[in-house]
């Protein structure tokens, strides 16, 4: 599973991932009890390190405001949407959409 994760995610296929982002989420809590923490962050990176619009970081951050979300997963989730929220900035500047 792990070995799909980047190549599945890459930005390249990033209208094909983001239906998938709601599940990728969703799937937090239980790779959280049950795998290792690594996996999580891996997880995390792929996912979201795939996206790159405004929308997947709203649907992202709308999941992290969860009153019941784990605060360890939260951290987790915010450390890994630092590089997509860069990234919405620069494409909202810069891009040409």
């Amino acid at each position: 599973m792990d070995a799909a994760l980047l190549p599945f995610n890459s930005v390249e296929h990033v209208e094909l991932t983001q239906p998938f982002l709601d599940l990728a989420l969703a799937a937090l809590p239980e790779l959280g009890r049950t795998r290792k923490i690594f996996f999580v962050n891996n997880w995390l990176a792929a996912f979201i390190g795939g996206q790159l619009h405004i929308a997947a970081f709203e649907q992202i951050e709308s999941y992290a405001r969860q009153p019941d979300l784990d605060p360890d997963l939260k951290l987790q989730l915010l450390e890994a949407m630092d590089g997509l929220a860069r990234t919405v900035k620069i494409r909202a500047r810069f891009a040409r959409l």
